[in-house]
């Protein structure tokens, strides 16, 4: 059985930005790493120009909206392992600049992060027999 290795992907603050770009963690440390993600399908990755769409909590319950990043992908570099016995079959290190956008909240449906999937099917659903 061959099991699906990630590709790991990881956005970091340039460290070229003007101000502060860290964040702070749980802890109350702080880092640059700005989002990771372990991606399994066949989705690109990442390029120079694009924004990751961030999960946003209105209230302290779950995630329920999301939107675009404020920042935007400055560079990417890609490394793949050398050993078979690596977690990953890629890891990207996306290098951002805080870059900030006014970016609409759209309501996560039923974990669709951007809320296109129940848009598209909406329509198909009033055309169905009772």
């Amino acid at each position: 059985m061959t099991t699906i290795k990630p590709k790991r992907v990881v956005y970091f603050a340039d460290n070229d930005n003007d101000g502060d770009c860290r964040k702070i963690m749980p802890s109350g440390s702080l880092t640059d790493i700005l989002e990771e993600n372990l991606v399994y399908s066949n989705k690109p990755l990442p390029k120079t120009g694009d924004r990751w769409i961030e999960l946003v909590r209105l209230d302290d319950s779950e995630w329920t909206h999301s939107r675009e990043s404020n920042w935007i992908v400055d560079r990417v570099e890609v490394y793949e392992p050398m050993d078979e016995l690596s977690k990953f079959s890629l890891i990207a290190y996306c290098y951002c600049k805080y870059a900030p956008i006014k970016s609409e909240l759209s309501a996560i449906v039923d974990g669709d992060r951007n809320g296109t999937f129940y848009d598209q099917l909406k329509p198909k659903q009033e055309l169905l027999p009772i």
